[in-house]
């Protein structure tokens, strides 16, 4: 598992994310990762690639690049939300740990997701938000067209559905670059994302400087 894991957040070398990012493809945001074994793997047209894996755990954050791939990681820690249903029940994302990879090369950005820590077995939301976690729980989804609707192609989505062990992944290229400075943070939402881009209740977050 800690193979898988640091293979989806391309951890132990920065050449073996850049090969990755392109020998991809796809277009839009796209959702659909699962909980359980890894799978690298690429989407097209209508949505972005999609693995499975599990979560990955660490702290800090920091930037890094080599060549025209521009690369992000970000490991926590990470916020998470009190009682997110009002109800004063507990949130299934409460001890989540892992961490988000993002690459940015010329008009496209490749973001992964990995985490660990969750209710097992469930169907979880996930998009990169504009704000920071601290700054309004993270604001709006994060958009390529700001005038344009809530949709995976427009957005980046990051749905899963996490394993029985409570580990979930999903790996997503836009065919767009997320916009210095303008994108902060992935966000955890309570179910997956519906038509009208909406994925319920905001459940935790770490922060990214995109």
């Amino acid at each position: 598992m800690r193979t898988i894991l640091l293979g989806l957040l391309c951890a132990t070398a920065l050449s073996a994310c850049e090969m990755n990012y392109r020998g991809s493809s796809g277009s839009g945001g796209g959702q659909g990762g699962s909980g359980g074994s890894a799978g690298g793997g690429s989407g097209s047209s209508g949505g972005g690639s999609a693995s499975s894996g599990g979560g990955s755990a660490g702290g800090g954050s920091a930037g890094g690049g080599a060549g025209d791939c521009n690369t992000i990681n970000a490991t926590g820690p990470w916020t998470v939300y009190p009682d997110p249903y009002l109800d004063g029940g507990a949130n299934p994302a409460a001890g989540v740990s892992g961490g988000v990879k993002s690459c940015t090369m010329g008009a496209g950005t490749r973001v992964i997701l990995a985490v660990s820590g969750l209710t097992a077995s469930r169907a979880y939301g996930a998009h990169v938000h504009v704000a920071a976690c601290d700054a309004g729980q993270g604001g709006a989804h994060y958009r390529n067209d700001a005038a344009a609707g809530a949709t995976p192609q427009n957005e980046i989505w990051l749905d899963f559905t996490s394993s029985a062990a409570g580990e979930g992944a999903n790996d997503v290229t836009a065919t767009w670059a997320v916009r210095a400075g303008q994108a902060k943070s992935v966000i955890i939402h309570s179910r997956t994302t519906d038509d009208a881009g909406t994925a319920g209740p905001k459940l935790s977050c770490v922060d990214v400087p995109f």
